[in-house]
């Protein structure tokens, strides 16, 4: 029974897996906090500021997580209406939060209270930007772009009518340069510093646009509109380049460190979380999300990644630890408590490295590892094949209704040319339950292979008992059916060949 070969279960819907080291090092992120809320999550902001905390709004709360202790730190709840919109700044000491009411609220996170409230809003809010630590861009849906000086409290520009639909997203490009997107299909550069109302370029898509992210270089920024996720220069008014990405509105776009490299996040509706290189414009890597993404978030040093749904899910992911020599030597070092225990083995070896001295060397040269010959253990199914038994590992699989085993065996006794053999024998009632799993799945093109030649062979040898069961007719009908959607999808396939 040495050279006995295990049955193999064959792997259906597998899906192709792409390792490598970039796919790993994204899969490497554990989850340190999952939180459902009543509301959507609305806001993350994470990307600008030293401290690595993490801002969420969620309905009228908003919630700050440290990174550093893994949880939530603090929360404030005194809002009116709902945030829409939220920054932290740089040094993690205000935040900023625009409401569905035109409210642009600072707040001061260490005494927990409101430093500045700007009313001049008529209609909601949806985007906030610090320009420094003492100026802050807001624009609303009435398409009006404002900055604030936060010491005076005033407003230092204001830019009406900026865009002719909502402003959904902005970002400030150099000291007084704002980057705005709108419904209206526009994204336009404006000097703040400049008296004229007027943008120094336009730049226009084809979809309403609900985020813009200007790259690291100041030469490029991104845009998601609609389905794509697109790279502009600021130079020129043309677009560069168009990624497909999505099959639903991206709704939201961030930045993360890989390494010593820049990579695009994009979250959608369609559940999917993209990873996009910046130089070469290319997906590496993606995952699905649990719900439709609104919005997501990385921190500064790219270790950290926020996700929120609209379901009010909310998931923060942290990169895992690597391991350094102290801790593997620990691990070297390690005694188990069975050795510990044990006096004799104590004063007869000194470190289960020593008591494993073997399993660490390593070969040279001219060693010669002699292979070790181990019996092999059978169970399940392989027990009744290497047995003979080939009746009853049939009946079983097909009781269980496991289909990639019932695929596997038939495949393996048909070469085994045993497969007639394992069902001549079978009764009236296994009879009946073996031809109703067959025309159940005879229909679906990945088992009709298997299961019409399973039905060949039972007609060929049992089909008095089967004429008791069934009307051979209503078989014949559904396996003449069979065969012209087969023949169907031949003629597809090579028309679309052609």
């Amino acid at each position: 029974m040495d050279n006995y070969i295990k049955l193999k279960e064959k792997l259906l819907f597998k899906k192709p897996v792409s390792d490598n080291a970039e796919n790993r090092y994204w899969n490497s992120f554990n989850q340190v906090l999952e939180k459902q809320h009543n509301q959507s999550i609305k806001a993350i902001s994470a990307s600008n500021n030293i401290k690595q905390r993490i801002a969420v709004a969620s309905g009228n709360t908003v919630e700050i997580f440290s990174t550093n202790k893994n949880q939530i730190t603090q929360t404030l709840s005194r809002f009116k209406t709902q945030v829409l919109s939220l920054q932290l700044r740089c040094d993690s000491q205000l935040l900023a939060t625009s409401h569905e009411d035109g409210l642009v609220n600072i707040m001061n996170l260490k005494t927990k209270t409101s430093l500045r409230q700007f009313k001049n809003f008529k209609k909601p809010v949806h985007s906030v930007s610090f320009n420094n630590t003492d100026q802050i861009y807001a624009a609303g849906d009435d398409g009006t772009i404002k900055l604030f000086d936060i010491p005076n409290d005033i407003v230092i520009r204001s830019i009406p009518n900026a865009h002719n639909d909502f402003i959904r997203s902005i970002a400030g490009y150099e000291d007084r340069q704002l980057l705005s997107s709108s419904y209206d299909k526009f994204i336009k550069l404006y000097d703040l510093r400049s008296s004229s109302n007027d943008p120094i370029r336009s730049y226009l898509t084809n979809h309403p646009i609900e985020s813009i992210l200007i790259l690291p270089n100041k030469l490029n920024f991104i845009s998601a509109q609609d389905q794509f996720t697109t790279l502009w220069d600021f130079r020129k008014e043309n677009l560069i380049q168009e990624l497909h990405t999505n099959q639903k509105t991206i709704t939201s776009l961030t930045l993360t460190q890989y390494h010593d490299q820049t990579r695009i996040i994009t979250g959608s509706l369609d559940h999917q979380i993209k990873f996009i290189r910046t130089d070469i414009f290319n997906v590496t890597h993606q995952l699905k999300w649990k719900s439709p993404v609104m919005a997501l978030d990385a921190s500064l040093d790219g270790f950290n990644i926020a996700i929120g749904g609209n379901d009010g899910q909310l998931q923060i992911n942290q990169l895992k630890p690597s391991k350094n020599d102290e801790d593997i030597e620990e691990e070297e070092d390690y005694i188990p408590e069975y050795l510990k225990s044990n006096p004799h083995l104590q004063r007869r070896i000194k470190n289960y490295k020593f008591y494993n001295r073997g399993i660490y060397s390593k070969l040279s040269d001219y060693d010669y590892k002699v292979p070790t010959i181990q019996n092999q253990k059978f169970s399940g199914y392989d027990k009744l094949l290497v047995s003979f038994k080939y009746k009853e590992a049939i009946v079983k699989a097909f009781k269980e209704k496991k289909t990639s085993i019932i695929l596997s065996l038939v495949e393996e006794l048909s070469e085994r040319g045993a497969l007639e053999v394992a069902l001549k024998d079978i009764d009236d009632e296994e009879l009946q339950m073996i031809l109703q799993f067959i025309l159940q799945k005879m229909s679906n093109p990945k088992y009709s292979g298997s299961m019409l030649h399973v039905l060949d062979i039972l007609v060929g040898i049992l089909l008095s008992s089967i004429l008791d069961i069934y009307n051979i007719g209503d078989i014949y009908d559904q396996v003449r059916e069979e065969l012209q959607i087969q023949r169907e999808m031949t003629i597809l396939k090579g028309m679309i060949l052609i």
